[in-house]
This record gives C-alpha cells, structure tokens and sequence, in this order.
C-alpha cells in the first residue's frame, strides 16, 4: 500500500513539473509576442508623422480605397499598385494639366485682372496725352481755365475722428481768446480714445479666436491632401518634404490626380473649399475688402495734406478761424504747431494704423476662412471694425458737438483740380494700388498655407461641378 502511494505520488510530482513547463515555456513565447509587438508600435510611432488626426483621415481613406476593389470582387495586390502608380508618374505631365498646369492654375487670374488694369490705366495716359496736351501747348486760354478749376473748402465728415479734430481746433480757438473749453476737448478725446480702443480689443480677440484657429484648421486640411495626393507618409523621404509648421508638402513630379476620389467625402468637401482653390474669386474678394480699407487710408492722407501740409502756422489759435458766413460756417486758416502735432499723433497716425492693420488681418482670416459663404460673411463682419467711429459719432455725441463738426470746413487736398480723364487718373491709382496689395499678398506674403503648390484646383474644378453643379 506504501509503496503504491509512493509512486502515485511521484507521476504526480512529474505531471505537475511538466505543466509548469509547458506555462513558463507559453509565457515566455507571451513575452516575446509582446515585446516584437511594442518594438513594431514604436518603429510604426517613429514612421508617422506627429499629427494624430491626419493618420485618422489617412486610416479612413485607405478603409474606403480598399472597400472599392471588395464589391466588384476585385483585388489588387501590392505590386500592382506599385506598378500602377509608377505609370501614373510616367503620365503626369498628361494627367495633371488638362489644358493648364501648375503656372497656368497660378498666375491666370493676376494676369487677367493685373492686364485688364494695365490695359486701362494705358488706355487713359494716351487718351490724356493725345486729348489735352495740343490743346496746352496751343495757348488755349478756355481750355486753361476749364483744366484748372479751382476747388472749394470742405467740411468734415461725420464721425468720431472728425469730431475730435473739430473740438480741437474749436475749442482751442475758444480758449485762446478769452474761453475755457478744456472739459469738452477732455470730452471728445474721450470718445475717440473709447473709439480707438473698442477697435483694437475687437481686433485681437478675432487675432486670437477667429483667425488663428481658422489657419490651424486650414493647414491640416491641406496637410491631409498633400499626404494623400503625393503617395502617402510611406514615401516621405522621395515624394513630400516637410516645412516649418510639420505640414507636408509634395514634389509635383508625384502628384496623383486619381488618389482623389479615394478621400473620404467630408475631406473632399473642406480641401475645395480652400479659398485658394479657386483664386479668381478669391482675388476678387480680397480686391474689395482691400478697396474698403484703403478708402479709409485715403481719407485719412487727405486729412494730413490739408491739415498739415497746406493749412498755414500759425503761432497763436486766436486767428485760426475766419468769421463766420451767413451759414455759420467757418474755415481753418491755420494752425499751431501744438495743434497739429496733437492732431498728426493723436488722431490721424493711429486711424491709419489701425486700418492698415485691420487690412492685413482680414486678408488673413479670409485667407484661412474654409467656406466660401464664410468668405464673403467674414469679409462683411470685418467692416464693422471700420464703421465704429460711425456708431460712436451717432450715439454717443451730444447735438450740439455735431453742429460745431458741421460747421467748421478745412482747405481741400488739392487745390486745383483738372476735370476730365487726368481726374479719372486719380482715382484709378487707389484701385491699381489695392490690386498691387492682392497680387503681392496671395503670392508672396500670405503665410496662411506656406509654399502652397497651387494644385488644388484642378481635381477640385470638376468635382464641383460634378456634385453641386444645378
């Protein structure tokens, strides 16, 4: 009995040490697995780039690529996508431009808005030059007097920096003479340093709230596209390069119009709505919101010219105004030194300041702005910053601060003005201006999308039409 328990116990003993055996011997194969497991994670980690969201998209587009061959119980294998994208190089040439490549996509709409401007302002020096200048040289004394019209006084527009020019060249005038006026000058610098303020708070916010997460958003839109469209983050090193920001660019030789149709239908969607997509329009906003702004930048020259410039020194305020007309109207017929470098520092330098600043900033939140209703929304609600010196003036001024601004007139800009296409010279340089700002903005200065590759638009042109067109 003894010896029967003995040898149940050693098969016992034995089965046991050759379970633990086959368990120590299956961990360390667990072990291993796990360890070529996290080795491959982090050789994987080290090959992708560092923005998780684009790897998503990427994920979701090859998903949907290799669904396709799936439902028409087609496959193709690895070497023949290799084979196929290998001869879509070799036709790139073909591919790409169908009837306009990468310079045409780029630079026809400055050409046509640029030349159409040149062939204008060409067309007005010779109309000039072959119209007026017989006549100038044959002594005309009509046609003299007819070129030199003399121009009037004007008044000063209604808003808050008119008002605060108006009370510091009244008030001063009231004070030199006898009155004390300090509290409503204290009163309208007030107001225009409530003005001034409102619109630079209102600009950093949109700095910081709008404009800067808009180009984020838009830069990895365009990262994502250039990814997919130039063969993917497994050709890094040949086929895309990588800027500054850590967004990827493609080398044009490798540009793949047919990966295209295998993004997913919401990224399609967002690349063409890039507003560079489609750059005539896009210039054609710009060139607006540019017009708005340098409207404001051309009132505010004209200010310096007569105030500055052509209004005389003078070295006491007592004999700045004329008597007053029958109207009650009265013009500056000078100014101290005082008085103008109050007005130049105070006033005018900080409105074209802003103005300029407000340009730039708006190019480039529309730039970035993902929409093209968006576009021209943005475009509007930008206006709204310049219209504030409006909304102050009629709110929050007194009536009878009105009528001192209404009554008081300035020497124009100019003092003769000649009638006719030398005046139509005139007004065309602001236009040809903000066009020059628009040309040099969208290819040159605009770090929305740096080193764009300007290939957006073709395989975007027909799938628009293609799915949206009525």
């Amino acid at each position: 009995m003894h010896l029967g328990i003995a040898i149940w116990m050693l098969i016992s003993t034995h089965r046991v040490i050759a379970d633990s055996a086959r368990t120590c011997e299956a961990l360390d194969v667990f072990h291993g697995y796990e360890q070529e497991r996290e080795r491959f994670l982090v050789q994987t980690k080290a090959i992708r780039a560092p923005r998780q969201d684009t790897i998503s998209n990427l994920t979701e587009a090859s998903a949907l690529e290799a669904s396709k061959p799936a439902i028409g119980g087609k496959k193709r294998s690895r070497a023949g996508d290799r084979q196929g994208d290998e001869q879509q190089h070799k036709k790139k040439d073909t591919e790409t431009n169908e009837g306009a490549g990468w310079w045409y996509s780029a630079w026809e709409p400055a050409l046509v808005i640029g030349g159409g401007f040149m062939f204008i302002g060409s067309l007005v020096v010779f109309r000039v030059h072959s119209t007026y200048e017989p006549e100038k040289k044959g002594d005309n004394a009509n046609c003299e007097a007819f070129l030199d019209r003399k121009r009037d006084n004007e008044a000063l527009d209604n808003d808050a920096y008119s008002l605060a020019i108006s009370s510091l060249i009244w008030d001063s005038y009231m004070t030199a003479i006898g009155y004390r006026r300090v509290g409503r000058v204290a009163q309208s610098l007030l107001l225009i340093g409530l003005n001034i303020g409102i619109q630079i708070y209102v600009m950093m916010g949109i700095k910081r709230w709008a404009s800067s997460k808009a180009v984020h958003d838009i830069r990895h839109v365009y990262d994502v596209f250039e990814v997919h469209m130039y063969g993917g983050k497994d050709h890094t090193p040949p086929h895309l390069t990588v800027d500054g920001n850590g967004d990827h660019r493609g080398i044009q030789e490798f540009f793949d119009p047919d990966s295209f149709a295998s993004l997913p239908t919401r990224m399609k969607d967002e690349v063409c709505a890039i507003p560079f997509s489609q750059p005539a329009f896009f210039i054609v906003a710009l060139f607006i919101w540019t017009l708005t702004c340098f409207s404001e930048v051309k009132t505010t020259v004209e200010l310096f010219v007569s105030l500055i410039l052509r209004t005389p020194r003078l070295d006491s305020m007592s004999v700045s105004l004329s008597p007053a007309d029958e109207e009650k109207r009265q013009v500056v017929q000078g100014l101290t030194t005082t008085v103008k470098t109050v007005i130049c520092s105070c006033i005018l330098v900080p409105r074209a300041g802003i103005t300029l600043l407000l340009l730039w900033l708006g190019c480039r939140w529309l730039a970035a702005t993902n929409n093209f209703m968006d576009l021209i929304l943005n475009a509007v609600a930008l206006e709204f910053i310049l219209l504030m010196k409006d909304l102050v003036y009629q709110t929050l001024v007194p009536e009878w601060n009105k009528h001192d601004v209404e009554r008081i007139e300035i020497a124009p800009p100019t003092q003769f003005e000649p009638q006719g296409y030398w005046a139509l010279l005139g007004t065309i340089q602001w236009a040809s201006l903000s066009l020059l700002w628009v040309l040099i903005y969208v290819y040159f200065l605009q770090n929305v999308l740096p080193d764009y590759r300007w290939d957006v638009r073709d395989v975007c042109t027909s799938y628009i039409r293609s799915h949206y067109g009525i």
